[in-house]
């Protein structure tokens, strides 16, 4: 039977092949995911992951765009002509709501939803 020492530095000597292991492979997938074979960019970004917290709407972090604010000292912002809206809350007019979401919410027909979920 093994003792506690010997135990010891097998599981040690298992556990730092594995780490060697892990990194080896990780060194291969990272230099080969540099090679790309698609077009060129205009800018070394190729994608942009955006991240939302959960629970947290679209219009929360975009509620401005395309009609940025632009405050004074800061970059400006303006959309170009062929920018479409992303406005798909509406709008109140006349106290009454208009708008995609407001009005054709596919929530409303859930029959999961309680009678007062809308």
């Amino acid at each position: 039977m093994p003792t506690r020492g010997q135990f010891t530095s097998t599981s040690s000597r298992i556990a730092r092949a594995g780490i060697c292991l892990l990194a080896a492979c990780g060194f291969c997938r990272t230099s080969l995911a540099g090679e790309s074979t698609g077009a060129a960019t205009a800018s070394p970004i190729e994608h942009l992951v955006v991240i939302f917290q959960e629970n947290v709407s679209f219009d929360h972090y975009f509620a401005t765009y395309p009609v940025a604010l632009n405050p004074k000292g800061e970059p400006s912002f303006s959309a170009a002509d062929d920018t479409p809206s992303v406005n798909g809350l509406g709008n109140l007019i006349n106290g009454q709501p208009q708008g995609v979401l407001l009005t054709n919410n596919p929530n409303a027909s859930n029959t999961a939803n309680g009678s007062n979920a809308i």
